[in-house]
């Protein structure tokens, strides 16, 4: 038996034709083991880069919408605050006569700058034109201003 084993054990050896297919070689190892994950990775951060890029994008401009959004809401605070405070000092006199006809005077003429307020101001400064045209010895600079700040409100609103 040990014979019979020997006998096929040389036939293997021995090729009784070539093979005419090519087997190719093993891919090359890399020299240093990190190599060898580097493609990997490369491969994983080009899928995700597109992922990433977006999301922070999204970051980006979610952050910039916050900002401008809490820059627009203390904008619009500070001028309801100024604007409240000029309508005040308009209709209230605080007993000088001289200066706060000035005062007054500026004041129907910054309302101007408020767009925002157009209709109101407009109302306001009828009222107002209407009540001080009753009154004798109105000064005739703040009843002209009045009247040129309604003009002007009336322009850009078509009232």
């Amino acid at each position: 038996m040990s014979e019979w084993l020997k006998e096929l054990a040389w036939k293997a050896c021995i090729r009784e034709s070539v093979s005419r297919v090519r087997i190719s070689p093993p891919p090359i190892e890399p020299k240093f083991p990190a190599q060898a994950g580097a493609k990997v990775e490369v491969l994983f951060i080009m899928k995700n880069l597109d992922l990433t890029f977006f999301f922070g994008i999204a970051t980006f401009l979610w952050t910039a919408y916050q900002y401008f959004d809490t820059r627009k809401r203390d904008q619009d605070l500070k001028e309801f605050e100024i604007y409240h405070k000029l309508i005040k000092e308009l209709v209230q006199p605080d007993g000088e006569n001289g200066l706060y006809v000035d005062r007054q005077t500026a004041i129907i003429y910054e309302l101007r700058n408020f767009k925002r307020y157009y209709p109101f101001s407009y109302r306001t400064l009828l009222g107002l034109k209407e009540k001080w045209s009753k009154v004798d010895g109105q000064f005739p600079r703040l009843l002209e201003e009045l009247e040129l700040t309604i003009n002007f409100l009336k322009s850009k609103n078509r009232y």
